[in-house]
Formats: C-alpha cells, structure tokens, sequence
C-alpha cells in the first residue's frame, strides 16, 4: 500500500495508460531524376524535423493535475517528447515503359529503400533517450518500506525520502516507456528494401487520365534492440509457502517482488535479427488538367506482413521466458485519400508550385494521419 506518497499510485497509473503516441512531422525533399523515351530513374532523400510525443485530452489532463496539482510545463519536454533532425532514407525508382499507345501506358520497373537515415541535433525541444541507459534501481525494502521499519511512526523527513523514492521511481518508468515507444522507432535499423513495381496510366482525353503504382518490396532482416515483457512464472510464486503470512519469509518475498517489479516496470531490451516481412504499396490518382491549374483526385494503400525474429541475443536461461509475440510488430495496413492543386509550370519556367492534403482512414496497427504539404520546385 503506497498511500503514504500522498495519492493513489493504481489511479495515476491507469490515467497514464490511455496515453496515445503522437508523431509531426515538417521538411523538405530532395529528387533527382533521369528520363529517356523507354526509361526513368529517379532518386529521393527527404530532410526533416520529425518529433514523436505522448499525448493525453484535456480531460486526462485536468484528472492529473487534480491528483498530483500543477505540473512544471517543461515536464512533458523532459520525460514525455523527443525530436530530431533527420537526413531520411533514399528511395530509388526505376521503371521501363513496355507498351504505350494513345488510350494506355505501362511500364515496368525496380523499386529499392536504401537505409540512408542519418539523425542530427537530438533532443532540440524535448529529450534524448538513450536505449542502453541502466534505469536507477528501487528496492522496496530499503527505499520504501524501511524507512523507518514502522511507517506510521516515521518523521517527516522520512516521509519526504519515501516521496522522493517513489517520485524517482514514477519519471523512471516514464523516461523508459519513452525509450521504447518513442525514441526507438525513430533510429536507423538498416533494413534495406528491394521489389517490383508496375506503373499504368489510362487517358480518357487530352485532359484527364488515371495513373497508377502497385510495388511489393521484400524488406531484408537486420539486427536491432527490442525490450520484452517477461512472462510471469507461477512456479516461482508458489514456491513461497505463505503470501498471506509477512512474518513468513519476508526478506526473500521482498527480493522476488523487487525483481517482478523491475521486470514489469523495465522491460528489458536485447538486440535481435529482425524480419520486417514484405511490403505492398499501391498508389492511384484521377488528374484534371485546366487552363492554368491541375487537380489530382487520389488514395494510397499499404499493407506490411507480421514481422519475424530470426535470433535473439539473449541468455538461454531467459529466452523461454521472453514474451516475444508482445515484442513483435503486427500486420500494419492504411488507406490514405488526397487531393493536390498544381499551378501549371509555364515552358520557361524552372518552378513548380502546389498543395496538398491528405487524411488517413482504414488502418490497422499504425495511428490516423493527416497531412499538408505545399510543393516550391526548383528544376536544376
């Protein structure tokens, strides 16, 4: 019972679990391109300022405060957000037309993610988690209930320590959620891409045709860290002869729950040979040509296989109790719709202008998005 500290540590914990992830994103992409009468290459590499954060409503917001009062607001940028400058992943395209005529063109090709993701200047507004940081470990006997060995005999400076260990004890599961759910995802992995694609395009008049993308890329396995929940051991708890008895065993029940606490609490990371599985990306879109603009009427789906784990770097006395099946990605899928207004570029001219918005609706395994993008081109 951790009353002591002032208010309900389950209640805190549940409000904290209805957190969801939020990630923005703003910058710029770089394209090159070569194109022939039969063929086309083209290369891209986005740079951009990519921050990911938790996020809770204004209601969970004000049952927080209410419990705990008035939080310092560089809190959130201290424990709950991290942000960078990211050189992003390059994308080549290479395609070859196959047959074309006035009604209908299709084109053949390869399509390749090259693990280019380079990040800058961690930690701009937020934090930096490092994912091989040692949280500070808590013992519940020494830390908490030991001081004194009658609680309810214990000064006020004593009570403050017990505070300030279970305070501690709170930003460090915090700072260690946001290792693994957020600093993460955002680190280079090095799996590469590699896949067909196929690209069609159907006139209905001078005016207005339908284009269209499938590719499927195989992404290649690579090694990378994943923290896992442990699974809990019944034998281990029925060892003990009497839970119901404190005076029974105390000190080794206290060193068992301390080492359940810190597994549940920090699950621990291992580096593993990850599969991401194959990745099929299709992409359509309506184009309407007028006089001095263009309007694209368009969607996007994707959908990513079940990654797999090849190998796992861990203990073999560990192992069987890793829950893998929490550790490992599941199939992700996402249906986007778009539309983009593009100023016709006059022949003379080497710029290119447009916007574009899009939101995000049939998904499963990944968050909704929306997005706006305002294209400035410059040919060189």
């Amino acid at each position: 019972d951790l009353q002591f500290t002032g208010f309900d540590i389950p209640q805190i914990l549940h409000l904290f679990g209805k957190m969801k992830l939020q990630e923005h994103r703003i910058g710029v992409m770089f394209n090159w391109s070569k194109t022939r009468e039969y063929w086309a290459l083209s290369l891209r590499t986005p740079l951009y300022y990519d921050e990911h954060n938790f996020y809770l409503n204004q209601t969970q917001r004000n049952q927080i405060t209410d419990i705990l009062g008035e939080a310092d607001p560089q809190f959130a940028f201290d424990h709950m957000v991290t942000d960078f400058l990211i050189l992003g992943d390059t994308k080549l395209h290479f395609e070859y037309l196959i047959t074309k005529n006035y009604r209908y063109e299709l084109a053949l090709g390869l399509r390749a993610t090259l693990p280019t993701k380079i990040r800058f200047g961690k930690g701009l507004a937020g934090t930096y988690f490092d994912v091989d940081k040692q949280p500070q470990s808590l013992d519940l006997h020494t830390d908490l209930l030991k001081i004194p060995d009658n609680v309810f005999a214990s000064t006020a400076e004593e009570n403050n320590r017990m505070k300030l260990n279970a305070t501690n004890f709170g930003l460090d599961v915090l700072d260690h959620l946001s290792t693994i759910l957020l600093e993460q995802g955002s680190r280079n992995h090095f799996h590469v891409g590699i896949g067909p694609q196929m690209h069609s395009t159907m006139h209905f008049n001078s005016n207005c045709y339908l284009s269209s993308l499938v590719s499927l890329e195989l992404i290649t396995p690579a090694q990378e860290k994943r923290f896992f929940l442990i699974k809990n051991d019944k034998a281990a708890f029925d060892a003990f002869n009497n839970w119901n008895d404190p005076a029974d065993q105390t000190e080794q029940k206290l060193q068992f729950l301390n080492a359940q606490l810190k597994e549940k609490f920090f699950p621990p990371g291992y580096d593993v040979v990850v599969f991401p599985g194959v990745l099929l990306q299709s992409t359509s879109g309506l184009v309407i040509k007028r006089p001095k603009v263009t309007w694209t009427l368009g969607s996007d789906f994707f959908l990513q296989s079940k990654e797999k784990f090849s190998k796992i770097y861990a203990p073999e006395n560990i192992k069987s109790l890793l829950d893998t099946d929490k550790a490992k990605r599941g199939t992700l899928y996402q249906s986007t719709l778009w539309i983009t207004l593009n100023r016709n570029k006059r022949p003379d001219s080497q710029w290119d202008y447009g916007v574009r918005a899009a939101v995000a609706g049939w998904s499963s395994g990944i968050g909704q998005s929306i997005g706006f993008a305002l294209y400035i081109k410059k040919l060189f």
